[in-house]
C-alpha cells in the first residue's frame, strides 16, 4: 500500500485534516483517524489519545528516546485532499443501453434513442415483449446511465411508448 502523504513531525501530524487516517509507516497494524484537533481514536473505538501519543506510538520514539531520525507516519486517506477528477467521457462513447428479456439479459449499446429503440423493435418483431425490456441514457458528462424508458412483460411493438405515443414510464 502506498500512502496518500506521509508526516515526519508532531507539528505534521497535528496538521492533519480531521477524518484523515494514520498508521505506523510500513506497518498498518495500527490506524488512528483524527477526531478533532489534538485527538485521535482508533476506528472502532471510543478512547482518545493525544497527538503526542499517537506520534510515540507510531514512531517508537518517547521524549527522551529516538530510536530512529527519519521517523514518519504514513497517512492512509487525507481528507484534505482533493478527491480523484474522473477524465471526460470519450466524444464517440454510446449514450444508450438496452436490455431486451428474451433469451439473454444481455445489455446492448447505443449511439442513438432511435437505433436503441430499433433494436428493441427487431428483437420482438411481430410478437410481444417476453421480460422486462428498458433502455436508458446517460448525458454527455455522465459515466453512468439512468432509467428513461421501461416497456413492461407482454407488450407488443403498437404500444411502445414511441409508437403509441404514450408517455414512457421508468
Amino acid at each position: 500500500m502506498q500512502p496518500a502523504r506521509t508526516v515526519h513531525s508532531e507539528a505534521e501530524l497535528e496538521a492533519v485534516a480531521t477524518d484523515s487516517l494514520v498508521s505506523a509507516a510500513y506497518g498498518l497494524r495500527y490506524i488512528y483517524e483524527k477526531s478533532g484537533p489534538n485527538e485521535w481514536v482508533e476506528p472502532g473505538s471510543e478512547e482518545t489519545f493525544t497527538t503526542a501519543g499517537v506520534w510515540e506510538f507510531l514512531t517508537g520514539s518517547y521524549e527522551t528516546l529516538v530510536l530512529d531520525e527519519d521517523r514518519e507516519v504514513w497517512v492512509l486517506i487525507d481528507a484534505a485532499a482533493p478527491g480523484p477528477v474522473r477524465p471526460p467521457r470519450p466524444v464517440d462513447s454510446p449514450d444508450y443501453a438496452t436490455r431486451i428479456q428474451l433469451r439473454s439479459n444481455d445489455i446492448v449499446v447505443h449511439h442513438t434513442l432511435e437505433e436503441a429503440q430499433q433494436a428493441i423493435e427487431d428483437a420482438v418483431g411481430t410478437g410481444v415483449t417476453v421480460g422486462h425490456t428498458n433502455i436508458w441514457h446517460r448525458a454527455k458528462d455522465a459515466y453512468d446511465f439512468r432509467p428513461s424508458v421501461y416497456i413492461a412483460p407482454g407488450t407488443p411493438v403498437p404500444d411502445f411508448p414511441w409508437k403509441s405515443g404514450a408517455a414512457a414510464t421508468l
